[in-house]
């Protein structure tokens, strides 16, 4: 192999080690409700605009879509919980990652009575 082929191969070794840890997806780090709020925090900054929550009751139905909204770090979403009953629910969250990656994931969610 000439210097110039080895030279070549070291470079696509270096930009597949690299990229691959450029690609971090980001992960749930944390959930709370605030009253009326949900807050998930994850580890990278993520586009709230083409991120969705869901809330689902047990068997999997759908109670309502959230809209979400950035927070200061751009690393959390908030979402307001208008008009949902007290109860337990599963919080299904989809967010895009600046990496330009979806991640996905349930967190179970309960809204004690007032």
């Amino acid at each position: 192999m000439s210097k110039l082929a080895r030279l070549f191969a070291g470079f696509a070794v270096a930009a597949a080690i690299l990229g691959g840890a450029a690609q971090a997806h980001a992960l749930l780090l944390s959930s709370k409700v605030e009253g009326q709020d949900v807050i998930l925090r994850y580890n990278g900054r993520v586009d709230a605009a083409r991120s969705r929550i869901t809330v689902l009751k047990s068997d999997g139905s759908e109670v309502a879509k959230i809209d979400c909204q950035a927070g200061e770090d751009q690393a959390t979403l908030k979402g307001h919980l208008n008009g949902i009953e007290p109860g337990s629910y599963v919080l299904r969250w989809e967010v895009l990652s600046v990496d330009g990656h979806i991640s996905r994931g349930d967190q179970p969610l309960v809204l004690p009575a007032p």
